[in-house]
C-alpha cells in the first residue's frame, strides 16, 4: 500500500488532516457542511469512490440537478481516475480533486456527501468511514460482503446521523410503485409464492480462464485487494467480474437479487422493509456447467420462508439463478412473479402485468413515482430525513442472498432469527456471517 494507515489511525488523524485540506469552494452558491434542514439553492458538495461504469453512472444521474459540485474523485486505477476527473471536471466548468486512497479522500472537510461506486468487498470500510467521518452516503448494492458488515454499516450511519441511500432504485420506478400499490390494495389476494427469476445462457465460454499476470502499472492492486485474502491479478477477478467471486461478492444470486427482494419486501412488510426477515433459507446449486474461473454458481434455487406479516399469511419466495439456458417460458429474463390467492402479478424494470385467477386482467391504480433516486438523496442529506432506500432497508434486503448463499455452503437449510440477526444451531454456518480480514484491514464491528 501507498500508507500502511489503518482504519483506526485514519480515525484518530482526520480530524487534524481536515484542517488543511479544503478545496476552496466557498465562493458561489453557499455549500451544505453540517446536519441541518437546508434551503433549495444550498449546494451540496460530493465525491465519489470508484470510478468504475456503475459509480461514474451513478455519479451522473446526481450531477443531473444543479445543486451539486463534484470536488474529488477516487480510485486505486489511476487511468480510470484520471480519464473520470477530466470529464466531471469538464462537464461543470470546475476541476475535481483525484485522491488515489481512499482514506485521505475522506479527509477532505468540504466534502458533504460521498457515491460508494466500489466493489463489493469494500463498501463496509468506505461507508462506515465515511460516515465516522461526517460524510452522508449513497452506496451501491449489494451493500456488504457478507451480514455482520452489513450490520456494521447501519449501526455507523445510526451513531454518526447520516443520511445513507442505497443504490436499489427500483423503489423511485414506475412498475414497481404500481405493482406494489395493487398488492397493497388486496387486488391479487392473499400471497402464498413469490418466485424470482434470473436466466440467460453464457455458454460456451462463460468468461473465459485467463492466466494469472501481473497488475496494470496504475494500479494498485494491494490496495484493490483490501480486506480481501491475497491472491495473484487475474483479469477475471478484477473489474466487473470480481462479481462471480466469493472472495470478493456474492454472485448472481447478490448482484441482481438484492434489487428484486427489496420489492418484495416492500410490498409485504407493512414498515416498508425496516423489519422483513426470512425465518429459514435453503439452497442447492454450484458451478456446475461454464468451463470458467468464476466460483459462485452458474445454477442456483434459493427457498426462504417468511411468516405472517400483516394481514398476509405466511409465504415462500424462491430465487432462481442459471447461466445456461436463456428459456423464460414467457416472462422476462428477469422479474418477480407474486402468486395471490385472487391473482398474479408480473414486474420488471419494463413490464408489468396482472391476471385474474380465471384469465382476466386486473386493473392497476396508475401510481406516480418518486421517480429519481439521486434527487430523493440529495432531498434527504437537506431535511435529514430516511432516505426512499435507507440502509437498514438495504442490509435487510442485502441479508437474504447472503442466507441463500450460506445454506448452499453448508448444504443444508438454516434457520435464521431476524431480530438478533443469529443463525440458530449452527456453528458453521454461523461462521459465514463474517470473514477474516487481511491485516492491516480491521472488520467493522462496532
Amino acid at each position: 500500500m501507498a500508507e500502511n494507515l489503518t482504519r483506526r489511525d485514519f480515525l484518530r488523524r482526520s480530524g487534524q488532516a481536515a484542517m488543511g485540506l479544503g478545496l476552496g469552494l466557498a465562493a458561489g452558491p453557499k455549500t451544505v457542511h453540517s446536519a441541518e434542514a437546508l434551503g433549495a439553492n444550498e449546494k451540496i458538495v460530493m465525491g465519489l469512490i470508484g470510478c468504475g461504469p456503475r459509480g461514474i453512472s451513478v455519479l451522473n444521474n446526481h450531477m443531473r440537478h444543479p445543486d451539486i459540485v463534484v470536488a474529488a474523485v477516487c480510485d486505486l486505477d489511476e487511468g480510470r481516475m484520471k480519464q473520470t476527473a477530466a470529464k466531471v471536471g469538464a462537464k461543470q466548468g470546475k476541476p475535481v480533486q483525484q485522491i488515489k486512497d481512499y482514506r485521505k479522500f475522506l479527509q477532505i472537510k468540504d466534502i458533504d456527501a460521498v457515491i460508494v461506486g466500489t466493489p463489493d468487498h469494500w463498501h463496509a470500510l468506505n461507508t462506515v468511514d465515511a460516515c465516522d467521518a461526517g460524510k452522508d452516503v449513497y452506496v451501491e448494492k449489494p451493500i456488504s460482503h457478507n451480514i455482520r458488515e452489513g450490520r456494521a454499516m447501519v449501526n455507523a450511519a445510526r451513531r454518526n446521523k447520516r443520511v445513507v441511500q442505497v443504490g436499489t432504485q427500483q423503489r423511485s420506478e414506475g412498475p414497481f410503485f404500481k405493482a406494489i400499490t395493487g398488492i397493497k390494495q388486496g387486488k391479487i389476494g392473499e400471497i402464498s409464492e413469490v418466485l424470482i427469476n434470473f436466466h440467460g445462457n453464457e455458454l460456451p465460454n462463460g468468461m473465459g480462464n485467463p492466466p494469472d499476470e501481473d497488475p496494470p502499472p496504475d494500479v494498485d492492486y494491494d490496495l484493490w485487494l483490501g480486506p480481501a485474502p491475497k491472491r495473484p491479478f487475474n483479469r477475471n477477478r478484477f473489474h466487473y467480474q470480481w462479481r462471480w467471486f466469493f472472495d470478493y461478492a456474492s454472485g448472481k444470486i447478490g448482484n441482481w437479487g438484492i434489487h428484486h427482494v427489496d420489492v418484495v419486501h416492500w410490498a409485504m412488510d407493512p414498515t416498508g422493509g425496516y423489519e422483513t426477515a426470512p425465518i429459514s433459507a435453503s439452497s442447492t446449486g454450484g458451478k456446475w456447467i461454464l468451463p470458467d474461473n468464476r466460483d459462485t454458481p452458474d445454477t442456483q434455487e434459493a427457498i426462504f420462508q417468511y411468516p405472517a406479516m400483516g394481514k398476509n399469511p405466511p409465504f415462500i419466495m424462491t430465487i432462481s439463478v442459471r447461466f445456461c439456458n436463456a428459456r423464460h417460458g414467457g416472462d422476462g429474463n428477469y422479474g418477480i412473479n407474486f402468486y395471490g390467492t385472487k391473482g398474479t402479478i408480473y414486474v420488471d424494470r419494463g413490464r408489468l402485468e396482472a391476471w385474474g385467477e380465471k384469465g382476466a386482467e386486473i386493473e392497476l391504480e396508475d401510481v406516480k413515482p418518486n421517480g429519481d433516486h439521486a434527487r430523493n438523496f440529495l432531498d434527504c442529506i437537506k431535511s435529514r430525513k430516511n432516505a426512499i432506500s435507507d440502509i437498514e432497508i438495504g442490509h435487510r434486503s442485502t441479508t437474504v442472498p447472503h442466507l441463500g448463499n450460506i445454506a448452499m455452503r453448508v448444504g443444508r437449510t438454516i434457520h435464521w432469527d431476524g431480530k438478533n440477526e443469529q443463525i440458530l444451531g449452527d456453528p458453521d454456518a454461523s461462521r459465514l456471517l463474517s470473514r477474516t480480514y487481511r491485516p492491516p484491514w480491521v472488520f467493522p464491528s462496532y
